[in-house]
């Protein structure tokens, strides 16, 4: 028979004798043949010692320590396990719970269960799923039980050592509450939270009288500033904000915004020039001048990258691959910005939750459109995603969000993309901000002009977008967690129904519409498709130029029986 790996349990303890019993017996109940049970106690004057002598088996010191996680930290260095636990003093396990981890664990490096948080009598109160989840679920400290809850996880020893900082110990040591978020992001780095035991792996208390009681507000403080490390280590920031511009030459319009980029308050900004341009002498002449433009612009650092696909949404794709930076800005040529506005861009960002930012300042009209007025405060308004043509201009978004969503997904489509990453964002619960002080000078602040090809790709544009939400909502178990605590975006049965009948029913490309060029294109499409509105509509627009008015009226009778 193979012998099972050796199981540490790390327990770090300060006067909780009158539970520190049921946690010693906890792990002997396990009746598992090879474990070390480690307790760092601080010193306790409770009769802790003497418990700690009633256990011959106990791995065991008592002296003053610098609070928790320097106690962890020693005990960590002790243990020699093959598999890892950190078990609070006043938490316990269920029996058989070794055996299922040990065999787990066997196959993946981190396992998670649920834990049943008690009174401080033990009863039980809440049940925590602690389901499978991603570094940028864990990053989100806002959202409900984004953070495992840490007694029911147990991980291989190579990953203890793998995230070690860099002056060698485990566990930050400058960080009172919130050691176990930032350790668990460090991991979530590099091993996956996907496989979960179903079942109870832990006991833990919660009451007013330790450390996780009552008083939030320390732990949301000290929780920010371990979101801040992570999402820019994410970002692999080397600026606050970068600006990325895509151009098709050097003109008067690059030039100015550029300007005003360089005269900004704030500066820690960079720029990132995407060149959409096809041809190769003009290639050349941007690259060159962009690589000179430091020189002129020297507040700004700049780099310059180009867009496989001169479409505007594939050219910031590569300018978000490119950018270095905690926040990001979609700019144009000829965008004109105010000289505080990356320092408002700043300041706005220092609320964690905000994933992206729309500059409505001075756009009434825009901002009446895209929010709701609730006790005081505008709030963006979700149907807006469905039901406006939202444009970029101007928008600044936090990278670490970008990153989660991989950029624009349905990059060929600019108004489908677009609103698509507002929607994801919001989603993956991300707050739009809209009630701020950013303020742009250009063309369609917010919200974009609706014409022809948006107004008949519209309902298409949102079944797709409803359609992605709900896949994407079904394969992804932490989404479960937030739409129970209304963290997500979700939809009723018969709109999901309603929209997958209506993707189903057009090409699986349909939002590439550079098929909407010719006739004989289109015709394809209707023969095809022919519950596929969109072509029925772009055909008879084309009959009718071609002065065949008798072939357009029938075209557009059977669009609009379509549309119903």
């Amino acid at each position: 028979m193979q012998k099972k790996p050796l199981i540490s349990v790390v327990t770090v303890s300060y006067n909780h004798a009158r539970f520190l019993k049921q946690n010693i017996e906890s792990v002997l109940a396990q009746n598992y043949p090879d474990f070390e049970h480690i307790i760092v106690d601080g010193g306790s004057n409770d009769g802790t010692l003497e418990l700690l002598r009633s256990y011959p088996h106990l791995k065991w010191t008592s002296e003053p320590d610098n609070g928790q996680t320097d106690a962890l930290n020693k005990g960590f260095r002790r243990a020699s396990g093959d598999i890892i636990a950190w078990l609070n003093s006043d938490d316990w396990y269920p029996p058989g719970v070794f055996d299922a981890v040990s065999k787990a664990l066997q196959e993946y490096p981190v396992v998670i269960g649920a834990c049943q948080r008690t009174d401080i009598d033990g009863n039980p109160t809440e049940y925590l799923e602690n389901t499978e989840c991603t570094r940028f679920d864990i990053l989100k400290y806002w959202v409900y039980f984004s953070i495992p809850a840490q007694p029911s996880i147990f991980f291989r020893r190579e990953v203890l050592e793998e995230v070690r900082l860099s002056d060698g110990v485990y566990l930050d040591e400058s960080l009172e509450y919130t050691m176990d978020y930032e350790f668990w992001l460090r991991v979530a780095e590099k091993y996956s939270f996907n496989h979960r035991i179903d079942r109870v792996l832990s006991y833990y208390r919660m009451y007013d009288d330790n450390k996780t009681g009552d008083d939030w507000a320390p732990i949301y403080r000290e929780s920010s500033r371990v979101f801040k490390r992570h999402s820019r280590s994410i970002a692999c920031a080397e600026a606050k904000l970068a600006y990325l511009i895509p151009f098709e030459s050097v003109n008067g319009d690059l030039e100015a915004t550029l300007s005003d980029i360089n005269r900004q308050s704030l500066k820690d900004n960079s720029v990132v020039l995407i060149d959409i341009s096809r041809d190769q002498q003009n290639l050349h002449a941007n690259k060159k001048w962009a690589v000179a433009a430091g020189a002129e612009y020297r507040c700004v650092t700049f780099s310059y990258v180009r867009s496989d696909d001169p479409r505007l949404l594939s050219a910031y794709n590569a300018g978000i691959n490119a950018a270095r930076a905690e926040l990001i800005c979609f700019a144009k040529p000829g965008m004109k910005f105010p000289d505080n506005f990356s320092f408002e861009a700043a300041n706005l960002f220092q609320t964690d939750s905000f994933g992206i930012a729309m500059p409505l300042k001075g756009s009434q009209e825009a901002l009446n459109r895209l929010t709701v007025n609730e006790q005081g405060a505008r709030l963006f308004r979700l149907e807006a995603l469905l039901s406006e043509k939202l444009s970029l201009n101007g928008c600044v978004a936090r990278m670490a969000a970008l990153k989660e969503l991989a950029g624009f997904r349905r990059w060929q489509f600019d108004v489908l993309g677009i609103k698509e990453l507002f929607m994801r964002l919001a989603y993956k619960a991300w707050r739009i901000s809209v009630d701020n002080n950013l303020l742009v000078d250009g063309r369609e602040v917010g919200v974009a002009e609706a014409d022809d090809v948006y107004n008949i790709f519209q309902q298409h544009i949102t079944a797709q977008l409803i359609s992605d939400i709900q896949q994407e909502f079904e394969s992804e178990p932490f989404a479960k967690i937030r739409a129970r605590h209304g963290f997500t975006i979700t939809f009723p049965e018969d709109a999901v129904k309603q929209a997958q009948a209506l993707i189903e029913n057009a090409p699986a490309d349909w939002f590439d519409i550079e098929y909407i060029s010719d006739s004989k294109s289109l015709g394809k499409l209707i023969e095809n498709y022919p519950k596929y509105f969109p072509p029925f509509y772009l055909l008879a627009r084309r009959e009718l130029e071609r002065g065949d008015n008798i072939q357009a009226e029938q075209l557009m009778q059977r669009f609009r029986e379509l549309v119903g």
